[in-house]
């Protein structure tokens, strides 16, 4: 239809002796799925809905370069742009446009003085009170991110995987089905397992709750604290447990070890949490507490056996802004902790050490080959922070499976993600205090989370 619309204006400016005078421009607002990756409309960044025609044809004598062809990113500002400059007119002010003139017309020396878009931008909204989603492209990457909170959830080498269906074909090799949206299909789930960015936690396992799902939830259980008591409140409400949540250390045999001594040698009076990360400090101080430290928070409460009631936290320079962050807590029993975490350390390494009524008790080491060369004995570390917990996982999905199966969910609660972001809220709030003491506000304890485990 549209092509046929802009046939009839074409041939009826020949008609009328002026095709040879006009700027033409053929473009459109968006693309169309038309089934690409099992969807309609337009209403996502994969390249049939963002990827657009963009035909100039200059009037007769501009020295265009005739089926010349533009490599680098365009995005629909640029169409105003170069429509006001030919028309000699003053140029947008502001905005973030080029004109494509000089590469329409094949000036040399104004094309090489023109700044080409490094980038392209692309932008949804679906409805107010939605998310505002952005895309930003180079034409080799395409990252799509929240603009309300910068929190980035892809990542496409669009040179690698132009047709972004690499997804597609390992759904294939696994022999599931692809998914674009996690929404799409959670009608026809049995239970959920919830390991997207930390920000659209909140979203799934609302959704999760609202159907009655098992839910096995990577920590944080979400990044604001109104979020946390809302889900705790719905699965109060349900009267059932349904959220096993990803404080996976309770599962890591290193810490489990530690726990069981306890046993032996009576409660915990002072635990010492070491992590250490290989980041490079760029993360704000709000950030490294709910995306890193919050896992020591929960390590804490748990062999501490109560909550804690206070946190002092001091903040150390380096790298690109942050590299270490001290905080001491101080729980309701009288016991006392300190979490040190590194940001900016040579290897990724989590220990800790408990000295109790009866004795003391200290993580074991990772086993590692002891290399003796050079006059020296050494250890590799390690840079990343899944290969020591590799196993770890495998027990911690087991477990979720077994208590799906059984009907019963175990594990770490909602209960306790909400007390750890209220931990969190109030070391970010000592922070800000330059180190002040800050209490932490918690609310009674639901009788549905009394019996929760560990």
């Amino acid at each position: 239809l549209i092509d046929q619309r802009i046939g009839a204006i074409l041939a009826l400016l020949e008609a009328q002796g002026q095709l040879d005078n006009p700027w033409v421009v053929y473009c459109s607002a968006h693309g169309e799925m038309l089934g690409d990756h099992g969807l309609m409309a337009k209403m996502n960044f994969y390249r049939s809905s963002v990827r657009v025609p963009l035909i100039v044809r200059p009037p007769t004598g501009a020295g265009a370069r005739a089926g010349a062809v533009e490599s680098a990113p365009v995005q629909a500002f640029d169409v105003a742009a170069t429509l006001l400059d030919a028309a000699d007119a003053a140029s947008l002010n502001g905005a973030p446009a080029r004109s494509l003139l000089p590469f329409v017309t094949g000036d040399a020396d104004a094309e090489r003085d023109a700044a080409p878009h490094d980038w392209a931008i692309s932008m949804i909204r679906m409805r107010p009170g939605t998310p505002t989603w952005q895309a930003i492209t180079d034409g080799q990457w395409r990252a799509r991110f929240n603009a309300d909170t910068g929190e980035a959830s892809e990542l496409f080498d669009l040179g690698a995987d132009p047709d972004e269906a690499t997804g597609q074909a390992l759904a294939a090799e696994l022999g599931c089905e692809w998914v674009a949206e996690g929404m799409d299909r959670i009608d026809d789930c049995d239970a959920l397992v919830i390991a997207c960015p930390d920000r659209f936690h909140h979203r799934y396992v609302m959704a999760g709750l609202e159907r009655g799902l098992p839910i096995l939830a990577e920590k944080p259980l979400t990044v604001e604290l109104a979020d946390a008591s809302e889900i705790v409140d719905t699965e109060v409400a349900l009267g059932r447990r349904l959220i096993q949540l990803g404080f996976m250390r309770v599962y890591d045999e290193r810490h489990t070890q530690v726990a069981t001594a306890l046993d032996r040698i009576g409660a915990a009076r002072h635990i010492r949490c070491v992590h250490r990360n290989t980041n490079d400090g760029s993360r704000t101080v709000p950030q490294m507490l709910v995306e890193s430290i919050i896992h020591d928070i929960h390590t804490v409460r748990w062999l501490g056996a109560d909550e804690i009631v206070s946190v002092a936290t001091s903040v150390v320079a380096g790298g690109a802004g942050t590299r270490m962050i001290i905080a001491t807590c101080r729980l309701a029993s009288g016991a006392v902790a300190v979490l040190e975490f590194d940001d900016i350390a040579t290897g990724y390494e989590v220990s800790v050490e408990v000295t109790a009524e009866r004795g003391n008790v200290v993580a074991a080491e990772p086993l590692r080959a002891a290399v003796r060369a050079d006059g020296m004995v050494a250890g590799e570390i390690g840079d990343d922070w899944f290969s020591p917990f590799l196993d770890t996982y495998r027990v911690e999905m087991r477990d979720f499976l077994a208590s799906v199966e059984a009907g019963v969910a175990r594990g770490p609660s909602a209960w306790d993600g909400y007390a750890a972001q209220a931990v969190v809220e109030a070391a970010a709030a000592s922070a800000a205090a330059d180190g002040a003491a800050v209490g932490v506000d918690l609310p009674a304890k639901p009788a549905l989370y009394q019996e929760t485990t560990p």
